[in-house]
């Protein structure tokens, strides 16, 4: 049986135009975030806007109540902000929970959240995904399409509904499917040629160790072994993750000159074994990915004409050219951290003169 939210409200005073006014925020049935100005700071003590608060969330949690005694089936934003991101955030990552609920958030409760979950069928959902594969990418839509299906599965198991309308919704083939963009040998090397020791260091992390950006971040001192990092933590929007993959721990290797160059930095670092690899300003926790993508590499690559390159444009770099060197995929998908599947279908990109190469092999092995 779903519970009944009761809400206070939350109290503020913010500036509106010129002028000071006390607001309520709360959330509305279909667990949106709302607010309602209740007067004039200038005009309303702090103890009067309090009573009118009072008086205003009673018809908030009173219209609640109702549709509690009455149990009428939830609208689907009301559902998922109450009940299934909430379940379902127990389990998830860092990580996962930030991308997913963001997801589902922007283009499920924002697109059809006010709608009664009873009343939503399979031509509606299939309509959704359908508009959503107009501007989304083939990988957005698949992952609305399976966040759809636990939504309503979870729905079945609290006797909401009867049937998942979502279970046979298909991918449209209009979805864009962009294999993504790789660095060639010659752009890797300009982006080294025009990066600082600092940012040098993580870009060959990057592209030669095949590192995320979080594990890259996430490095102490006591993680730099002669050849190899040890991969046990990750920092993600400012807080330190445990790893991605499902292994607590692993060891990437690095090449010589790689490892060369991190013992010389390490030469600048405190010799705390508990230091950050890539400190922030106050020494006390790493650099902010983004921060340091936007202020010192981002305008750097612009200047060579790799303005376009991001943080996974070099993990891609590095399964791609790992697989046009012949480096073994399994070997490709321990040192990333990841499956062989997921290296392959997700990561590697072959190009055109590799192409060329197998039929040319293929034509030859059977005409000569």
């Amino acid at each position: 049986m779903r519970r009944k939210r009761y809400q206070r409200g939350s109290l503020q005073r913010v500036k509106q135009g010129s002028r000071f006014m006390w607001v309520v925020k709360y959330y509305d049935i279909n667990g949106r975030r709302r607010q309602t100005t209740l007067g004039q700071a200038a005009r309303m003590t702090k103890a009067e806007a309090q009573i009118e608060r009072e008086r205003f969330m009673a018809t908030i949690n009173e219209d609640a109540a109702e549709r509690l005694a009455r149990r009428d089936p939830p609208m689907l934003g009301e559902f998922i902000v109450g009940t299934y991101l909430p379940f379902k955030r127990r389990r998830w990552k860092l990580s996962t929970a930030v991308t997913t609920e963001d997801r589902i958030r922007r283009h499920i409760v924002n697109e059809i959240g006010d709608q009664s979950i009873d009343k939503l069928d399979r031509g509606a959902l299939q309509e959704l995904l359908d508009r959503k594969a107009e501007s989304l990418s083939l990988s957005v839509i698949d992952h609305l399409r399976f966040d759809l299906r636990s939504i309503f599965e979870m729905a079945i198991e609290d006797g909401l509904i009867n049937r998942n309308p979502a279970r046979s919704l298909f991918t449209a083939r209009r979805a864009h499917q962009d294999p993504g963009r790789i660095l060639t040998r010659e752009q890797v090397l300009k982006g080294l040629a025009n990066l600082e020791l600092r940012e040098r260091l993580i870009w060959r992390l990057a592209v030669f160790g095949g590192l995320r950006p979080g594990e890259i971040f996430g490095l102490q001192r006591r993680h730099v072994q002669r050849n190899a990092v040890k991969i046990q933590q990750r920092v993600y929007a400012g807080k330190v993750d445990t790893p991605k993959s499902r292994a607590s721990s692993r060891l990437a290797a690095i090449p010589a000159t790689l490892a060369s160059e991190i013992h010389a930095w390490l030469a600048m670092l405190p010799a705390n074994p508990e230091a950050w690899l890539f400190p922030s300003e106050t020494g006390l926790s790493p650099v902010r990915p983004e921060n340091l993508w936007r202020r010192w590499i981002g305008p750097n690559l612009e200047e060579v004409g790799l303005g376009w390159v991001n943080f996974q444009v070099l993990r891609r770099t590095h399964a791609s050219l790992a697989h046009a060197a012949g480096i073994d995929p399994k070997i490709r998908a321990d040192q990333m951290g990841n499956g062989i599947g997921v290296n392959l279908d997700e990561y590697t990109v072959t190009g055109l003169d590799q192409r060329t190469a197998a039929v040319e092999l293929l034509e030859s092995s059977v005409l000569l």
